[in-house]
C-alpha cells in the first residue's frame, strides 16, 4: 500500500484509509450487512457476542460523483461520534454526529465511507490500550471511554534514557529519573566551577 520508489514508497490513500478504519473500529468487528443496494451500503460492526457498537456505510457509486443521500438507520440509542474516511490522514476526519429522530439515525452518505460509533460502545472494563503515556504502565479502559494508565511504584526500576544517569527509578509523579554519574566533583577544575 506504498508508492513505487519513485515516489519514495510514499503511503497510497488506500493504506490512511486502513488506518483510520482500525483506529475507529478497533478490536470490533463485521457483525452483519445491514443494507447493500443503491441507496448506500450499511454495514453493523461490533462485539463477539452480535452487540452492534458501529456502523460503515457509503454510497456505492463512482468516486469522483459529489452525490449524497440521507438513509435512516434504525436504532433504540443515538451515535456519539463519526468519522469520515478520506484516506488523507490515519485517523480520519471528525464529522458532526449524524441526527437522531424518531428511533433513526440520520446517515449523511457519499462515496467516502463514514464510521459511525454508538453511544455506549465503549470498550469494557479492562479491556487493553494506550494511554499515550510511556510512564504509565497497564494502560487499560474504564468503561467510560478513557484509556487509563497507573503509575509504577515509586522507587521501581526504569531507564530515564539518559546515559549520564543511574540508578534510574520512578518517583512519586510517575517521572523516570536518574541519579547523575559522579559526585559533581569533575566540574570542579583548580577550585573553580566549570559546569
Amino acid at each position: 500500500m506504498t508508492e513505487s520508489v519513485n515516489n519514495n514508497y510514499q503511503p497510497k490513500r488506500t493504506f490512511y484509509a486502513l488506518q483510520a478504519l482500525i483506529e475507529a473500529v478497533g478490536d470490533y468487528h463485521f457483525i452483519d450487512a445491514y443494507q447493500e443496494d443503491e441507496t448506500g451500503y450499511i454495514y453493523e460492526l461490533g462485539t463477539s457476542d452480535g452487540t452492534v457498537t458501529h456502523l460503515a456505510a457509503w454510497l456505492p457509486i463512482d468516486g469522483n460523483d459529489g452525490t449524497t443521500r440521507i438513509v435512516n438507520y434504525p436504532s433504540n440509542i443515538p451515535s456519539d461520534m463519526a468519522i469520515r474516511i478520506e484516506g488523507e490522514s490515519p485517523t480520519g476526519t471528525l464529522i458532526p454526529t449524524p441526527a437522531y429522530n424518531g428511533g433513526n439515525i440520520s446517515l449523511t452518505l457519499s462515496t467516502k465511507p463514514i464510521i459511525v460509533s454508538l453511544d455506549g460502545s465503549c470498550p469494557p472494563v479492562g479491556t487493553p490500550c494506550s494511554d499515550g503515556d510511556p510512564n504509565t504502565l497497564n494502560d487499560a479502559h474504564d468503561g467510560n471511554c478513557n484509556c487509563i494508565g497507573t503509575c509504577p511504584a515509586p522507587g521501581m526500576s526504569c531507564d530515564d534514557g539518559n546515559p549520564d544517569t543511574f540508578d534510574d527509578t520512578y518517583n512519586d509523579d510517575c517521572f523516570c529519573l536518574g541519579r547523575p554519574v559522579g559526585d559533581g566533583c569533575e566540574f570542579i577544575v583548580n577550585g573553580t566551577f566549570d559546569g
